[in-house]
């Protein structure tokens, strides 16, 4: 993580370029097709560089952008969906539990474009957010006796979904009319609500609802590779 502190510093000295002399580079110079999508490549390019890609502050695996000239809108996305299951056997009982877990991240914005140079772009922008988050865990114990077996099932079922939105700067170098390579800073603000459940044989015994709320600072962290058509 140590060696991303480069990336701020790109960031300080294009805006203060773009303040001291109006660019005289042409929107179109730089954006030659409508449609570009990018990828979240940290992981392969930290390893060719030999940097820590751990704990990259950027859910998003996926952006698409349409540009209409000097202003694009963005959509990015990701999901994961991750399940396994788990066997527990003890004096007198046993416990086969199966866990699921769902996770989705969407937003949706806009950008507004300040080209520096033909292969440099600096952009302005905002953004709406949406997050979820299912956890099931069922489980079913069988527990022998000495009149037979008796049999539970437990599930507990925790759901988060999340909204908010805010401001962005992203940062845009361009290898030619199709590759290019960006990052980006985000400060969202999210309001989440929870809704966790406890049921035994079909019968709720513990629910619980939270919310919460924070303002979330991501510095840019997440490198992209972007392919326009």
């Amino acid at each position: 993580m140590k060696h991303y502190f480069i990336i701020p510093l790109i960031f300080i000295s294009t805006i203060l370029s773009a303040q001291e002399k109006e660019s005289s580079t042409k929107i179109s110079d730089f954006f030659v097709f409508r449609n570009e999508i990018g990828v979240n490549a940290t992981n392969v390019l930290a390893n060719v560089l030999s940097l820590n890609p751990n704990n990259v502050g950027t859910p998003y695996a996926i952006i698409y952008r349409r540009h209409f000239g000097k202003l694009s809108l963005r959509l990015g996305g990701n999901y994961n969906q991750d399940k396994n299951s788990k066997f527990d056997f003890s004096s007198g009982s046993q416990n086969n539990t199966e866990l699921s877990e769902k996770k989705m991240d969407a937003r949706a914005g806009f950008e507004y474009h300040y080209p520096i140079s033909p292969r440099f772009m600096f952009s302005i922008g905002l953004d709406v957010t949406y997050n979820r988050l299912a956890d099931v865990s069922n489980t079913t114990e069988t527990i022998f006796t000495n009149n037979g077996i008796l049999i539970n099932t437990f599930v507990s079922n925790e759901t988060t979904n999340g909204f908010g939105g805010g401001p962005l700067l992203r940062f845009d170098f361009k290898f030619n009319d199709r590759i290019s390579l960006s990052t980006e800073s985000t400060m969202y603000y999210n309001y989440s609500k929870s809704v966790d459940l406890l049921t035994r044989n079909g019968i709720v015994v513990i629910e619980n609802n939270t919310s919460d709320k924070k303002f979330q600072l991501t510095l840019p962290q997440a490198l992209f590779i972007n392919v326009a058509f």
